[in-house]
């Protein structure tokens, strides 16, 4: 029998900028990733950067996620390691939202 696809949400927030933050402290291949650059309560204030672990908010942004942006997925192809992945933000504090999912794709 095939693995069954299982959602999580997880809330990750930035509390230094300019230091970079990993998505998961431990291995989970993702297949789905959902993303919404908010505060736990609120809006952010700046902008969320996403990379690897060399991500910086002003020397190597990678990809940029605006305070104003509503919800985006990345388009995965095979799946990818959440422990491989680092935000970084503008604004201590700000953070992002994701939404992933696990297991093989059937």
């Amino acid at each position: 029998m095939a693995d069954k696809l299982v959602g999580t949400w997880a809330f990750v927030s930035v509390v230094t900028p300019g230091t970079a933050v990993q998505l998961s402290a431990t291995e989970k291949r993702v297949t789905v990733l959902n993303y919404h650059a908010k505060k736990e309560d609120g809006a952010n204030t700046g902008n969320i950067f996403l990379g690897d672990s060399t991500v910086d908010r002003t020397a190597n942004q990678c990809f940029q996620i605006g305070n104003a942006d509503g919800w985006g997925n990345f388009p995965i192809t095979s799946a990818v390691n959440l422990q491989d992945l680092y935000i970084d933000a503008a604004t201590a504090g700000d953070g992002i939202y994701i939404y992933y999912e696990e297991g093989q794709v059937v």
